[in-house]
């Protein structure tokens, strides 16, 4: 499945809120994500395809109605293009035992090269997501996500974008951006204490 996307930085979440509501979207809840990121361990996959990387990515949701739902998910994610939109192709599937899984691609011969966590707010309006993302350490931003260019594009109009005011950079240019180097993002290592946080996913 390939997925097509560009970032906006910056943003004012409540503003985009009130927004997305009027629009009439529907918010598909919050939820808390950690990703394990691997790779060979000279980085061919991120340096040479521009991004592209396997994840481990657990999810437990943040809703009071869905105190216990959680999922793991294994994920190959290849970077075809950054132009204007940032597209990718990504090959995931369900995985029971993360602790396994990743014994798996270490004995394959990938090393974990990064552990992030993030609070992700999804809402959807026609083939339109838009994902307010607040990872660790970071000011948060909005994905918008769609099936074609045109989309993307429609659905950061109808929030009062452009496509001039959007980016198809990566994690990593964002942390430079913002002059972090960090190998981790995690939130406790940023003092995030939110009573939401304290029953989270260990590395």
């Amino acid at each position: 499945m390939n997925e097509i996307e560009v970032k906006v930085l910056n943003i004012d979440r409540e503003t985009l809120r009130e927004k997305l509501r009027a629009l009439g979207a529907v918010c598909e809840g919050r939820e808390f994500q950690q990703n394990r990121m691997y790779d060979y361990p000279d980085r061919r996959l991120y340096l040479q395809e521009d991004g592209s990387y396997i994840r481990i990515r657990q999810i437990r949701a943040l809703d009071p109605d869905q105190p216990n739902q959680s999922s793991q998910i294994l994920t190959l994610k290849k970077t075809l293009s950054r132009d204007k939109y940032k597209i990718a192709q990504e090959t995931e599937t369900a995985v029971a035992d993360p602790e396994a899984m990743e014994q798996f691609l270490l004995q394959l011969g990938f090393v974990r090269v990064r552990i992030d966590e993030k609070i992700r707010e999804s809402w959807v309006w026609n083939r339109i997501r838009f994902e307010l993302d607040e990872w660790a350490g970071l000011p948060p931003y909005l994905e918008v996500e769609a099936p074609d260019e045109a989309a993307v594009s429609e659905g950061l109009a109808q929030l009062g974008y452009t496509l001039e005011q959007a980016t198809s950079m990566n994690l990593n240019e964002v942390l430079a951006l913002y002059k972090i180097e960090a190998d981790s993002l995690c939130f406790a290592d940023f003092e995030k204490t939110a009573p939401e946080l304290k029953k989270g996913i260990s590395p």
